[in-house]
């Protein structure tokens, strides 16, 4: 009984970690965000603030983060481009659950959330310590770009 009980938690021990670095593997590469997806996403709430703002803004908004990319290394570092001009560097960390993702960045720690993710698509939620933009799509759909 006790040889049954050892071989089935090592059996899911192995089965566990398989899925981790499934789901590691997956994430390493570069990630462009669908803006169009994304904005389809926000919350009725959202949708209605955003709906309300000027052309100008909504414009502002697209070209602020319509351009992001994200571009995750298997050594754990990050790179997140806001546009062609501006990016950050930073480090990321793929928590045993598979689904906690942290971002440390310019000394923070962003919790995010991977709530979907296959080779060419991943779902992204943001968590509660994003900037205002950020908080009006806090889910960002992303499309593979390359792998690393």
């Amino acid at each position: 009984m006790f040889t049954c009980l050892f071989l089935f938690i090592s059996n899911l021990s192995v089965a566990q970690e398989r899925a981790y670095n499934d789901t590691f593997d997956l994430l390493l590469g570069s990630w462009k965000l669908d803006y169009p997806n994304t904005l389809k996403a926000i919350k009725q709430e959202s949708k209605s603030y955003y709906k309300s703002l000027k052309a100008e803004k909504q414009e502002a908004i697209k070209k602020g983060i319509g351009a992001r990319r994200l571009t995750f290394s298997k050594d754990g570092t990050y790179i997140i481009r806001i546009d062609s001009e501006h990016s950050q560097e930073g480090t990321w960390e793929l928590l045993a659950d598979r689904v906690t993702l942290l971002i440390y960045l310019d000394g923070h720690e962003f919790n995010q959330q991977v709530m979907e993710i296959d080779e060419t698509s991943m779902t992204l939620n943001l968590g509660e310590n994003t900037s205002d933009v950020n908080r009006l799509m806090d889910t960002w759909y992303l499309k593979k770009q390359n792998k690393q």
